[in-house]
Formats: structure tokens, C-alpha cells, sequence
């Protein structure tokens, strides 16, 4: 079950991922709606909290997109410009380095 006020997964639930793609992969999703301005091209390596792109919208605001996890940037799920949502996945990265149970 996912922990209420930050979404992160309890721990027998990481565990419960190992050896699955769902222990190496990550989604950067859209903080807000807007138009889609990616900051870096794919494929390359991020670390957590780099800035992978940008959601424009009216008066000027920019909501930066953030990478979640230390991962290599395979692949844009959204292309420059286009109208994203609230909560769309915008970039699909894959872990550096495992956490590490997948021989669990």
C-alpha cells in the first residue's frame, strides 16, 4: 500500500518489484498543464532532481519537470510543444543503478 502523504511505496512493496522492470524503470510526469519544453534530449544520464524539461503556460510561468531518480533518459514521451496534462508521463528513464534486489 502506498504511504498516504508521500506516495511512496512501503517497503515489502519495493521489495515485491525485484527482478521485474519496475525495479529499474521511472515515468517524469507534468507538475502542471502546459506546453511541453524539454530542457536535454534523450537518450542521456540524469541525476535525481535534474531538470529534464518545462510545462509553459499563461503570464510567463514555467513549472520545471524534474527528474525523480539518478537514471539514463531513454526516451521522450511527449514531444516539444505539445499540450501535456497534469500528471502525464513525459519521459521514460531508467535506473543507474538497480536498488539492488534483484537477486532477492
Amino acid at each position: 500500500m502506498f504511504d498516504v502523504v508521500t506516495d511512496i511505496p512501503a517497503a515489502n512493496e519495493i521489495e515485491s518489484f525485484a527482478g521485474t522492470v519496475a525495479d529499474r524503470m521511472s515515468i517524469a510526469v507534468a507538475p502542471s498543464q502546459g506546453r511541453f519544453a524539454p530542457a536535454i534530449d534523450a537518450p542521456a544520464t540524469v541525476a535525481p532532481g535534474d531538470i529534464i524539461g518545462h510545462i509553459t503556460g499563461g503570464n510567463g510561468r514555467a513549472d520545471a519537470v524534474i527528474a525523480p531518480i539518478g537514471a539514463t533518459l531513454k526516451e521522450m514521451l511527449a514531444r516539444p510543444g505539445q499540450l501535456v496534462g497534469l500528471g502525464q508521463g513525459l519521459a521514460y528513464m531508467e535506473r543507474v543503478a538497480p536498488t539492488g534486489l534483484e537477486s532477492a
